[in-house]
């Protein structure tokens, strides 16, 4: 009996391996053949794919509470605070990461630390900010490179007109 089981695993196992080589060379080589053609010049290519954007907006379902929460102009100014720490997050992938820790945090001080039902707040309020401390670290980094290359660009400048 258990041999049985030990082939019919080893079989199935072999089958999904086999299978999912022959579909993804199958996937690749019409992805490479779709690539050819658009650079040949051989495929009509319609017109929303004729319009180039630099910045292109996803538009999600999952995305649409956190859109809710945040307003126009909230949500314009984390998504600059968010650019500047260098990440591809969405505004909306922020406050559901911010909801999310925070209900982390609260549960995690409400049942895992002694006498945690009078500090739960701080715990909830601490997996709030998480996401934003990430952001903020990410940034403060950033900027402090190009405050360093300005500085060098200034100093390079000043060593150039000296002359």
């Amino acid at each position: 009996m258990p041999a049985t089981v030990i082939v019919v695993f080893v079989v199935v196992l072999l089958t999904t391996i086999g299978c999912s080589l022959v579909l993804s060379r199958t996937m690749h080589k019409r992805d490479v053949d779709q690539i050819k053609d658009r650079l040949t010049g051989r495929v009509k290519v319609s017109k929303a794919l004729k319009q180039t954007q630099l910045i292109k907006a996803e538009e999600s379902t999952r995305k649409k509470l956190g859109e809710w929460l945040l307003g126009g102009d909230l949500q314009g100014r984390l998504r600059d605070y968010i650019e500047q720490g260098g990440l591809s997050w969405e505004p909306a992938q922020l406050v559901h990461a911010s909801l999310f820790l925070a209900l982390v945090g609260f549960n995690a001080f409400w049942y895992l630390v002694p006498r945690g039902k009078a500090i739960a707040p701080a715990g909830m309020i601490s997996g709030a900010l998480a996401p934003f401390a990430v952001i903020y670290q990410k940034r403060e980094k950033r900027f402090a490179l190009i405050a360093n290359a300005e500085a060098e660009v200034y100093d390079h400048l000043y060593r150039f007109f000296e002359r």
